[in-house]
């Protein structure tokens, strides 16, 4: 019997888990470069902290997602919430007892991103086990609502916890939000049991296996390999100019903390919409979700050509609204691909692995917008990823994208097979 969204109590704690975790990824994103300048006054080692996220990112692409699939999601992410709270608390701990020092805050600050990173790609690979399949679509427009909605009110909540409370009794509000997730996880029920390996043997050399298995995986099916490879020219395009908005908008523009706090929740909006018309726009498009692609591509390159173009800061949010809602569409409409067509044990690998590959390129597309925006001016950034993103849309033509077969029958089973 199919169960609605509305009364599917698993997702229902999903989605309020996914809330809760990104309020806490905000707090302690916001608390942990604050921490290294407490006990430093150091933005270098600023700049090494965010190296380790880097780091850790890298290493759960490689082998989080062969960890995913190696044992049971839920326990998985009730272990990785309680990871978190433990690690986090060492921090007020520690400077309690007075021997909190930058060696102990990176090595507590790899573990967290470690623990994030992991959560990402086990909590998408979950949805499969807990929502019907023709439901994936409306499932995914809700998370990427929710999503966008705790990014929006992530650092605002976060600001007043710290200035209220202070950096060390925020830090206790990071591990408070932790149990909470932990209180979710552990009431999750109707679990299937296919992510479970046959082997049962978990040990460093079935995860690395795996975790080959997950590469292979992504270059055995054709779509998925033309779909990843063209998400990395994809994110090549976005990545650097994403980062840079800031910095364009205090320096070129000339906008204060209100008028970039504007624009970026209208950035919010953008996602916030995406997921409310996810599912809608996903069944005009039945079977040629590779036209979605395109026409969203297309969309966000034209928006990034307008916006050196925008002075007004509402002009700039309705861009930069029309660029997120596009971008949570490409991002989307790929998850839900892999969603549909990865068997359920193979999930947490396809996501990694997919990741991986993808994300090859950011750190030269942030690398190129910097360089641009020191020697020639923030403005032409936006200007390439524009043409960056309309040369990919003319790749996503050439790849023949559409004519690809997006949903493999054979690959989901139905809810009712689980426990």
């Amino acid at each position: 019997m199919q169960v609605k969204l509305s009364k599917n109590k698993p997702y229902l704690f999903i989605i309020s888990s996914q809330f809760i975790h990104k309020i806490a990824e905000s707090l302690y994103d916001l608390v942990m470069p604050l921490l290294v300048l407490y006990i430093t006054g150091s933005p270098v080692l600023m700049g090494v902290m965010y190296i380790l996220g880097e780091v850790a990112e890298y290493l759960v692409f490689l082998f989080g997602g062969a960890i995913a699939d190696s044992f049971n999601r839920k326990k998985l992410l009730i272990t990785i919430a309680i990871l978190q709270i433990i690690f986090i608390s060492l921090i007020p701990i520690f400077e309690h007892i007075g021997i909190l020092s930058i060696t102990l805050l990176f090595i507590v600050a790899f573990v967290i991103d470690l623990c994030v990173c992991l959560y990402g790609i086990a909590d998408i690979s979950i949805i499969p086990q807990i929502v019907e399949r023709d439901e994936l679509p409306k499932a995914n427009g809700i998370m990427q609502s929710v999503v966008s909605t705790s990014s929006a009110l992530g650092p605002a909540v976060s600001g007043i916890i710290i200035a209220a409370l202070g950096l060390f009794g925020s830090i206790w509000i990071n591990a408070l939000l932790f149990m909470v997730l932990l209180f979710t996880f552990r009431y999750l029920r109707d679990m299937k049991q296919t992510d479970k390996e046959e082997d049962g043997n978990v040990n460093p050399k079935t995860i690395l296996m795996k975790s080959l298995q997950g590469i292979k995986l992504t270059f055995k099916k054709r779509l998925l390999l033309v779909l990843v490879f063209w998400q990395a020219f994809f994110i090549f395009g976005i990545h650097g100019s994403i980062l840079m908005l800031i910095f364009y908008l205090e320096s070129d523009i000339g906008f204060g903390s209100d008028g970039i706090g504007v624009v970026m929740t209208f950035g919010a909006i953008g996602g916030i919409l995406s997921g409310l018309v996810f599912a809608k726009v996903q069944k005009v498009f039945k079977g040629k979700n590779g036209i979605l692609i395109i026409l969203g591509t297309v969309f966000a390159g034209i928006m990034f050509i307008l916006l050196p173009f925008a002075t007004a800061w509402y002009s700039i949010g309705v861009i930069y609204l029309g660029i997120m809602f596009s971008i949570a569409i490409v991002s989307r409409l790929i998850s839900l691909y892999i969603q549909y067509n990865v068997e359920s044990k193979f999930l947490g690998r396809a996501f990694a692995a997919s990741q991986l590959i993808s994300s090859i390129l950011a750190p030269l597309s942030i690398l190129i917008a910097a360089l641009l925006a020191e020697n020639v001016g923030t403005e032409y950034v936006f200007l390439l990823s524009g043409a960056v993103l309309l040369l990919s849309s003319v790749l996503a033509v050439l790849f023949n994208i559409n004519n690809y077969k997006w949903i493999d029958d054979s690959t989901l089973p139905s809810k009712s097979e689980g426990s």
